[in-house]
């Protein structure tokens, strides 16, 4: 049992939560943990306590290419969640296929809200959304707190992440998508409007909506009716109507 916070395969664990790595991510947690595994997404690196539940640990040292056991403070230590029960891992980011067909995009411009990008990205799933584009400076959508909130959900639908938001537009435009942003005022009622595929819906980030130039692109505009005195919804609510209003379209 490794119970030294110096050794090698800790510091990769604990490395990894706090830089960013292009082709991995930190899996905390059992039900992630299984999501992943269910998806295929290959483990690197398997950290487990004694608390780990017995036939998980089994499963994923089984298809893990290193495994190790530690203690439960090395593994509180190594892990980004206060509670990472008994068992984390580093796994592949996964590779998804271009798909011509997609038709149903949901765009995210200047997210920085890792509760709000995970949360998202699970109604996407639910919703029946081909993809998650990140647009501009968001935050990772591998990084822990997205990957706990997403709840498996990344997994399965690919998040596109673009810095620059020329080359977000480029790949709408590719795929002859149209733009129909999302605002508070001067819009038509989001379950009155034509939100059939393909389409891409935008929303803009939780402090300044969209920008001028995301706008420009955009061929209409919804908004979510609301109570009197109601200004406004969180982002992750926001994007769960609209997308089920799009899906009813």
């Amino acid at each position: 049992m490794i119970t030294s916070r110096q050794n090698r395969l800790v510091q990769e664990v604990r490395g990894l939560d706090r830089r960013r790595d292009p082709a991995r991510f930190l899996l905390e947690g059992p039900n992630v943990l299984r999501e992943a595994m269910a998806a295929g997404i290959m483990l690197d690196l398997v950290l487990h306590a004694p608390g780990a539940p017995p036939l998980l640990r089994d499963e994923a040292v089984a298809v893990a290419l290193r495994e190790a056991t530690v203690s439960d403070d090395i593994l509180a230590y190594a892990a980004d969640s206060q509670h990472p029960q008994g068992i984390v891992a580093l796994a592949r980011v996964p590779v998804f296929a271009e798909d011509d067909a997609t038709c149903r995009v949901l765009v995210l411009e200047e997210v920085r809200d890792p509760g709000n990008l995970g949360t998202v990205t699970r109604t996407a799933w639910a919703a029946g959304f081909d993809t998650v584009l990140l647009a501009g400076q968001c935050v990772d959508p591998w990084s822990p707190k997205v990957v706990r909130a997403a709840a498996g959900a990344t997994f399965h639908v690919p998040v596109r992440r673009f810095p620059m938001l020329d080359d977000a537009l480029a790949w709408l435009d590719e795929r002859d998508l149209r733009l129909v942003g999302a605002r508070s005022d001067g819009a038509e009622p989001c379950f009155d409007a034509d939100l059939k595929a393909p389409l891409a819906l935008v929303l803009g980030s939780e402090a300044h909506g969209i920008s001028d130039e995301m706008a420009a692109r955009c061929e209409s505009f919804v908004r979510i009716p609301m109570a009197r005195g109601c200004e406004s919804l969180n982002l992750a609510a926001a994007a769960a109507v609209l997308m089920y209003a799009a899906r009813g379209s």
